[in-house]
């Protein structure tokens, strides 16, 4: 039978869910275990994954006591392993150069019984949807941290026909693709004011996310706004209730709330573009 170790962890939190739940799907589907070592670091976070000496799928043997030390320490043994071709029965799949994604069809095709799979992300878009449901329980977010949070949400919609999340990416989106996908906040702004005018008979407030305190200061005239101010986890569920998403193109935390609470987003791929159609996300590339 083949395994599949992830060992590398490019990216924070929205990018090791979107890798690991589509190797997830793949590990469904062909019943083949797939062992993330990069994703330890948030396993805490999840039902499924927070006891385990490493995080598996399926379900791996439960650790009575933080494990991620021994983790750590073995992703090290593992990637030397690879680096020097200490392991005669594996396969290194790895995106080209000028790439971030491994069609899945590469992985299928992939030799050798242990595949040390390093790349970003996995296109996996049939097996996802396929597994949507599946994968959504995988990962549920243990209940400590939505009890807190689910009441804060209700009480802002209380009060609201729709509550829509407004994520603005600052940090790295401003050289990312030479800032190609960093918005001024007048443009949040427009977008926002367009979704408003077409349903003028609706209450609606924005509910802003954003890696950057700079939009706490801006004055968004006209518009029922409030800040989410949770920690990464806290907002990524806080996101996942709201009704619709406004985020840039290819923000992975943005696009994990849409799939995992089926939240219809809408992607902000150019300042001037008018707002279109919302769909929930299923490309966790």
């Amino acid at each position: 039978m083949k395994s599949i170790f992830l060992i590398n962890s490019p990216g924070q939190l929205g990018n090791c869910l979107y890798r690991i739940a589509s190797l997830a799907a793949y590990s469904f589907e062909y019943n083949i275990p797939v062992y993330d070592f990069s994703f330890s670091k948030y396993s805490i976070f999840f039902e499924h994954f927070r006891k385990q000496y490493i995080p598996m799928v399926p379900k791996g043997r439960e650790a009575p006591i933080e494990m991620f030390h021994i983790q750590k320490n073995l992703r090290k043994i593992l990637r030397h392993m690879m680096r020097y071709n200490l392991y005669k029965a594996y396969n290194v799949l790895e995106a080209l150069p000028d790439k971030s994604v491994i069609p899945v069809e590469n992985l299928h095709s992939s030799k050798g019984k242990t595949i040390f799979f390093n790349a970003l992300f996995l296109q996996n878009d049939l097996l996802v949807k396929k597994y949507a449901k599946e994968l959504r329980d995988l990962f549920s977010i243990r209940k400590n941290i939505t009890r807190d949070i689910a009441p804060k949400y209700y009480k802002i919609k209380n009060s609201y026909d729709e509550v829509v999340a407004v994520h603005i990416r600052r940090g790295d989106y401003a050289t990312w693709k030479d800032g190609e996908f960093f918005f001024e906040l007048d443009v949040y702004e427009h977008f926002m004011n367009e979704y408003k005018a077409i349903y003028l008979d609706k209450k609606i407030c924005f509910l802003i996310f954003s890696d950057s305190d700079e939009s706490q200061g801006y004055s968004f005239n006209g518009l029922d706004i409030y800040f989410a101010s949770g920690s990464a986890i806290e907002d990524l569920y806080l996101m996942s209730l709201c009704d619709k998403i406004i985020a840039p193109l290819h923000s992975t935390f943005s696009g994990w709330a849409s799939f995992s609470g089926e939240t219809p987003i809408f992607r902000i791929t150019h300042p001037n573009r008018k707002i279109g159609s919302f769909s929930v996300n299923y490309q966790l590339r």
